[in-house]
This record gives C-alpha cells, structure tokens and sequence, in this order.
C-alpha cells in the first residue's frame, strides 16, 4: 500500500517519487517505468477518434489513484484519488487515511481546516468538501436522527469507504 504526503494545489507523492501538476507526460511514465515493483497495473486511457479533445488518463487500478493529462500539451492538470481504501494519504506529516484510519468529513475538517460549508449534489448523492486546490467526495450513506454534520438544515452519515480525492489547481496555464 502506497503511503503519500498531499500537497495541496501541488503534488502527491513519497520520498521516492513525486506526481506533480503541471508535470509533462513523459517525466510521469518515467516515474512509473522506475518504481514499476511498487506501482503496478497501470492503465493509459485515451480517445483513439479525437485524442486532442479528451484527457489522458493514467488509472494506477492497484492504487486507485487517476492521473489526468491535458490533451493538448500532455501536462498533468488533476490528480484523483478514487479509492482511499489502497493508499495512504499524509497532509503535513500527519495521516488523514489509512487502514487504522477511515477519512470522515469532520476528520478532513480537522486536517485542512474547514474554510466554508460542504455542498450536497443530491442528483449524485454526494457531499463535496472543497479546499483550495483539493476536493474531497463523500456518498451519502444514510439519513439518521444523529447529526454528523450539519448543513443546509440537513444531517447524515457519510460512508467513508466511497470516499475520494481530487488534487488540482484552480487554472493550469498552457505551456
């Protein structure tokens, strides 16, 4: 299982490797092709029709974590990690999920601050967490009497098990 620092706004990576927005394609295939013992099962996902109209996308499947490319200038614009159950994630040195610990909005809060309210999509049944740069999805587990947290006069239990995360800056400039 893949222990990873977040950056906010910036990267995700170890000591070993860094997957940095804004980095070119090849520097991240490179990163992969030297940790292929640590990383593996990758996926290169792309539009054969139109492949400068849809991202690139490299699926690390064992890691749930998502790479995606621009098209254009093949520059790494968002990094998702789709599956918090396959890694490790660490902010400032300290873990906000791992196997002893299940991400929860009011632990996320906790790591990052809470700057504003969530926002729940009820059409996808999911509450958003936003912060600068980062973006956490929670699916709406259940309705309970019990307030986890409030918003919007509205109080349920997040199942943190479909949890995700999106790193990635608000305007990547074209190179």
């Amino acid at each position: 299982m893949l222990d990873l620092e977040v950056v906010p706004e910036r990267s995700l990576g170890n000591e070993q490797w860094e997957f940095t927005l804004g980095m070119p394609l090849a520097q991240a295939v490179a990163i992969l092709q030297k940790h292929c013992r640590i990383i593996k099962n990758v996926q290169v996902l792309y539009s054969e029709q139109s492949p400068l109209s849809h991202d690139l996308i490299l699926n690390l499947t064992q890691d749930g974590i998502k790479l995606l490319f621009d098209a254009f200038n093949q520059r790494l614009k968002v990094i998702e990690v789709y599956d918090l159950t396959k890694v490790k994630l660490k902010y400032c040195g300290v873990h906000f999920n791992s196997q002893a610990i299940a991400p929860t909005i009011e632990q996320i809060d906790q790591s990052f601050g809470a700057t504003h309210p969530g926002v729940y999509n009820s059409a996808e049944q999911l509450f958003h967490l936003n912060f600068r740069g980062l973006s956490f999805s929670f699916q709406l587990d259940s309705w309970t009497e019990t307030p986890k947290y409030e918003v919007s006069n509205h109080s349920w239990l997040m199942d943190s098990l479909f949890a995700s995360m999106v790193l990635a800056k608000y305007h990547l400039q074209h190179v």
